[in-house]
């Protein structure tokens, strides 16, 4: 028997879902400034509910000039997972996002107050499936 193929980066898959709403990456840039509004995407890991299926926790940190623009991009974050499933390009091919869930439902949390910039982050969940659609 053949190892099965490894699931793709969830991270990757959560950029390119947000892409046609915000600018996404899994960096924060260092001219964020600059870039506004962006998005952040950051992994807490995750388990394989099947041999075709993992289920992982993202965060989404939505950044933007104020506090109004990062809440309304934040919310359109947040629909944007419940309104899955959906079909999306990463490096290894298309994966296929089955499922979205609100872990947190996203908040305004402190940033730096050196900077003009309000951060939102909220935390979903998201079901995935193997490359090879």
């Amino acid at each position: 028997m053949t190892d099965l193929a490894p699931f793709p980066n969830v991270k990757a898959a959560v950029v390119a879902l947000l892409t046609d709403l915000v600018e996404a990456d899994t960096e924060t840039p260092s001219d964020l400034v600059d870039r506004l509004p962006f998005a952040r995407v950051t992994g807490r890991g995750g388990v394989e509910s099947d041999v075709h299926t993992a289920r992982s926790i993202v965060d989404v940190d939505v950044f933007a000039a104020s506090e109004k623009d990062a809440d309304d991009l934040a919310e359109l974050v947040r629909q944007r997972f419940l309104s899955l499933p959906r079909v999306v390009p990463v490096a290894a091919g298309l994966v296929l996002l089955d499922r979205g869930e609100t872990v947190t439902a996203p908040q305004i949390v402190p940033w730096s107050s050196s900077l003009n910039v309000r951060r939102s982050v909220g935390t979903y969940a998201v079901s995935m499936r193997r490359t090879g659609i």
